[in-house]
């Protein structure tokens, strides 16, 4: 998929059923918040940890659930990933969280 053009792919519905939802949260709201949107989609399921294979590279989450996953922004985004990363995550999972994302600052 060309990111070049006049098609903004992140908010087209490229997935049938998507929730078609973004949250972005406060710094004062914390991470309780996406933990319990995590729960209330897939009907409590415990915060378990563990490793998930991408092109032969373990990349550390949080919790998962069959098409939910919830990973730490710096377990996703400081490895060596690349843009085939990012699209089997978006072809494996229909919703992806993301903790601790940090605040970027523009110097």
């Amino acid at each position: 998929m060309s990111t070049d053009g006049d098609i903004y792919h992140c908010c087209s519905k490229l997935i049938e059923n998507s929730h078609d939802s973004n949250y972005f949260l406060l710094e004062s709201q914390g991470e309780l918040i996406p933990i319990e949107r995590f729960q209330s989609l897939t009907d409590n399921v415990p915060l378990v940890g563990g490793e998930i294979e991408m092109n032969y590279r373990q990349l550390s989450y949080i919790t998962q659930s069959n098409k939910i996953i919830f990973f730490d922004f710096f377990a996703l985004c400081l490895g060596p990933l690349s843009q085939r990363d990012y699209m089997v995550l978006a072809k494996d999972f229909n919703t992806v969280f993301i903790a601790t994302v940090p605040k970027f600052l523009v110097s």
